[in-house]
C-alpha cells in the first residue's frame, strides 16, 4: 500500500533543533513502505515566493542519481485553485511552506486527506498552521532551520533530510547555511558582501571606470535571494548602470531594519546621491524610517513591485494598482519621505521550460526601468547642479474658470503671494532669472495680461495675437508637435484623434504666422531658466465643469503639447505646481499607479 507523508511548513519561524547529517530520521519515525517499481511522487507547495527557488531546486535533486525513481511537481499559491492536482493527491511526499495557511487550506483540503486516508503521514512546520493541523498534520520543528535559512540549496536539502527519514533511510543530507541577514548583493554574480570596502573592491575590479560614478542604493528584500527571484534587482542595477550610476543594492532581515547602516558610511556620510526603494514600505512605523532616512539624506524612489497583479491586469485596469496595495505600496512610503512612486515589475505565472514546472516571478517591465531609472538619473543630476544652471517650470491652476479669476484656487493666495514668495526663494537661492518681477504688482499685471488660458466668450484670436506679439507666449510649430505625437504609444495617438481629430486639425490655443504656418500657443513668461504659467484646460468649447472631472477624456493636442514642449525644449530638472490639485489628476489613465 501506498504511504503518504505531508509535510506542511511555514516561514519566518526559528527553531533550535537543527537535523543531523546521518540521514538515519528521527526517533519514533520509520521510513514508509513503498511498492516495488512504483515511483515515488513528492509535491511542493512553497508559497509564491518561494516558487522559482523551489523548481530550480527540484531541477538539482532531478539531476542526482540518488533521487532515481522520484518524481516532483510543484504547485505555487497562484496555481491551486485551477491546477489538476491529482498528482498532489497521489504524492508520497508533500511539502508545504504557506505564506497564508488559511487561505490554501481550503483548496488542497480534499487533496491532503486523501494522502491521509490511506496511511500518510503529515508534517507541519511553522506557526499559524491550525487550518492544516485540522487536515490531519501534526507538528515537526526539527526541518525549521532549514525553512528559516531560505532558498534552493536549503530547499534541496529540507526535502533529502525528508527523503531520508521516511523513504530513503541513509540518504545523506548537509544542515542548512542561512543567507546573511544584511549585506552588499552582487546580482551579477549572485554574491552577498559584508562591507561596502570588499563590495566597492570587486566591482571596481569589474568596471574600474565607475570610481568617479555616483552610487544609488537599490534596496530589496531578502527573500528576493532565499527565493532565487532577484531578475529585477539585476534588472534595475543593470539600468542604472547604462545611465552611467553605480548600483549598490543592499538588503537587511527583518524588514530593512537599520538598512541606513548601509548607506551611511562610518562617519555618517551618506554613500548615495538617490535610493530606489524597492522595499523600504516603512511608513506604518514613521518613527523608525524618518530616522533612517534623515541619516540616509538622499532622495528615496519608490519602485512599485506589483504584488498581486500580471502586467495584463494591470495594464487592463482603470483603476490601476490594486486597492489592497495602496496603503503599503503608496500611503506609507509617503509618510517617510519616498517620491515619485513607480510601478515596476509584474507578477507572473511562468512554466519551467525544462520541467514543465510552474512558478511565480517577479517580472521586470523592461519600460518601466527605464522610465525609473530616468527618474533617478534627474534626481541625482538635480542633487549635483548648481543653482544658477537649474531649470524650474512653475505651472498654476487656470481653469475653473480660465481667465484672471481663475488663478490658482478660491481658498489659496496663489496670485501674486504664493507665486511671489517662491520666485523671490528661487532668486535668493541664485536661479538665472534674467526679466523676473520686482514686485507683488508687476507679477500680478504679468499673469493677468500674459499668463492666463481665454475664457470661452472672449476674443481667443485676439487675446493669443497679443501675447505672440508680445513675445511673452512659448510657440510649438504643429509639425514639431506631429513628429512628438507619432512617436506616442498607438493606444494613446487614437484615442486622442478619435476625440479631438488630428493635430493639424486642432483649432485650440492655435495661431498661425504670416506665412500660415499653425502653432500650439502656450502662455507664460519665461524669466531665464524659469517658465511660469498656466496648466492647460482639459476641454473647449464645452460645458467645463462637465469635463473637468472626466476620467475618460483624453487630453486635447495643446494640452499634450504643452508637456511636451517643457519635456522636449524647455527641459526642466524641476517642475512645481500651484493651486489646487491640477487637471492631470484626470487624465484617462489609471487611477492610482499609472
Amino acid at each position: 500500500m501506498r504511504r503518504f507523508l505531508a509535510l506542511t511548513f511555514a516561514v519566518f519561524v526559528s527553531a533550535p533543533l537543527m537535523l543531523a547529517q546521518t540521514g538515519a530520521g528521527s526517533p519514533g519515525v520509520s521510513p514508509a513502505p513503498q511498492e516495488p517499481g512504483e515511483p515515488l511522487r513528492v509535491s511542493l507547495l512553497p508559497g509564491d515566493p518561494q516558487s522559482v527557488a523551489a523548481v530550480a531546486a527540484v531541477k538539482e535533486l532531478m539531476s542526482d542519481p540518488a533521487m532515481s525513481g522520484i518524481r516532483f511537481q510543484v504547485y505555487p499559491d497562484l496555481d491551486l485553485a485551477r491546477a489538476d492536482r491529482r498528482f498532489l493527491a497521489e504524492s508520497d511526499l508533500i511539502v508545504i511552506t504557506p505564506m497564508n495557511a488559511r487561505a490554501i487550506a481550503p483548496l488542497i483540503d480534499e487533496d491532503v486527506r486523501e494522502a491521509l486516508a490511506t496511511g500518510g503521514r503529515a508534517f507541519a512546520i511553522g506557526t499559524g498552521l491550525q487550518p492544516l493541523e485540522e487536515l490531519g498534520a501534526s507538528s515537526e520543528a526539527s526541518l525549521m532551520p532549514y525553512v528559516n535559512a531560505g532558498g534552493r540549496a536549503n530547499l534541496v536539502q529540507l526535502l533529502r533530510a525528508a527523503l531520508a527519514r521516511s523513504f530513503r533511510p541513509g540518504l545523506t543530507f548537509a544542515p542548512p547555511v542561512a543567507v546573511p541577514t544584511k549585506g552588499f548583493y552582487d546580482p551579477v554574480n549572485e554574491r552577498v558582501f559584508d562591507t561596502f570596502d570588499a563590495f566597492s573592491a570587486a566591482y571596481f575590479e569589474r568596471d574600474p571606470t565607475a570610481r568617479d560614478r555616483p552610487w544609488v542604493g537599490v534596496v530589496f528584500s531578502r527573500t528576493s535571494i532565499t527565493g532565487s527571484d532577484v531578475g529585477l534587482v539585476r534588472a534595475v542595477a543593470a539600468a542604472l548602470e547604462e545611465k552611467g550610476l553605480n548600483a549598490l543594492p543592499v538588503y537587511s532581515y527583518p524588514a530593512d531594519s537599520n538598512i541606513d547602516d548601509l548607506l551611511v558610511d562610518a562617519v555618517g556620510a551618506s554613500r548615495v546621491d538617490a535610493v530606489v526603494a524597492l522595499s523600504m514600505k516603512l511608513g506604518n512605523t514613521p518613527e523608525k524610517g524618518v530616522p533612517q532616512m534623515r541619516r540616509i539624506n538622499a532622495p528615496i524612489i519608490n519602485a512599485i513591485s506589483l504584488y498581486s497583479q500580471s502586467r495584463a491586469n494591470w495594464e487592463a485596469s482603470k483603476g490601476g494598482l490594486d486597492i489592497s496595495e495602496r496603503t503599503w505600496q503608496l500611503g506609507g512610503p509617503e509618510l517617510i519621505g519616498a517620491v515619485a512612486p513607480t510601478v515596476v515589475a509584474s507578477k507572473e505565472h511562468v512554466i519551467d521550460s525544462t520541467t514543465g514546472m510552474s512558478y511565480v516571478s517577479t517580472t521586470p517591465i523592461p519600460e518601466r526601468i527605464e522610465l525609473l531609472t530616468a527618474r533617478v538619473q534627474k534626481w541625482v543630476h538635480l542633487r549635483v547642479t548648481p543653482a544658477a544652471e537649474k531649470r524650474v517650470a512653475l505651472v498654476y491652476y487656470n481653469y475653473l474658470p480660465p481667465g484672471p479669476s481663475g488663478v490658482g484656487a478660491y481658498y489659496l493666495n496663489v496670485l501674486p503671494k504664493s507665486l511671489w514668495q517662491v520666485a523671490q526663494r528661487l532668486a535668493k537661492d541664485g536661479y538665472t532669472m534674467p526679466g523676473a518681477p520686482q514686485s507683488e504688482d508687476e507679477l500680478f499685471a504679468g499673469v493677468r495680461a500674459y499668463g492666463l488660458n481665454p475664457l470661452p466668450d472672449e476674443d481667443r484670436a485676439a487675446y493669443l495675437d497679443s501675447i505672440v506679439s508680445a513675445g511673452k507666449a512659448q510657440l510649438v510649430a504643429v509639425s514639431e508637435y506631429r513628429t512628438w505625437f507619432d512617436g506616442l504609444p498607438n493606444k494613446v495617438r487614437t484615442e486622442m484623434v478619435a476625440q479631438w481629430g488630428e493635430p493639424e486639425d486642432s483649432t485650440i490655443m492655435t495661431w498661425r504666422d504670416p506665412q500660415g504656418k499653425p502653432y500650439f500657443v502656450i502662455p507664460g513668461q519665461r524669466w531665464g531658466n524659469v517658465y511660469v504659467g498656466p496648466q492647460p484646460t482639459r476641454g473647449w468649447e464645452q460645458l467645463i465643469t462637465a469635463v473637468l472631472h472626466s476620467v475618460s477624456l483624453p487630453p486635447h493636442h495643446q494640452y499634450l503639447a504643452y508637456y511636451l514642449w517643457l519635456q522636449r525644449s524647455f527641459k526642466p530638472d524641476a517642475m512645481i505646481h500651484l493651486g489646487t490639485h491640477a487637471t492631470h489628476e484626470w487624465r484617462s489613465t489609471d487611477a492610482v499607479g499609472s
